[in-house]
């Protein structure tokens, strides 16, 4: 993760960060959804859509952010792998 050391703390990072929180959240909703739905057929189908709403708006934080974050690096770019273990690492260890 040390590729990575130079982008953290930039804007780019920290909207990528706060997407990935946004994602991980929506995703938790989307499951929440499927399980009260099973219980319900009609009382609980807003939350699915409102998890995926979620989980999308997540998705293009994250995308937007790297993005971002990679036209401030000098030279050679990290491989994608590298920055999604360090935005996961950043996103469930209270970085940004």
């Amino acid at each position: 993760m040390d590729d990575v050391s130079e982008v953290r703390g930039g804007t780019g990072w920290r909207m990528a960060v706060w997407g990935d929180r946004l994602l991980i959240a929506g995703a938790v909703i989307v499951v929440v959804g499927f399980v009260a739905l099973l219980g319900s057929s009609t009382v609980m189908q807003w939350i699915v859509p409102v998890g995926m709403v979620l989980v999308v708006a997540g998705d293009v934080l994250v995308l937007v952010g790297i993005s971002r974050a990679c036209r401030t690096l000098p030279g050679k770019r990290p491989p994608f792998r590298t920055f999604r273990r360090a935005l996961l690492h950043d996103a469930f260890h209270a970085a940004p």
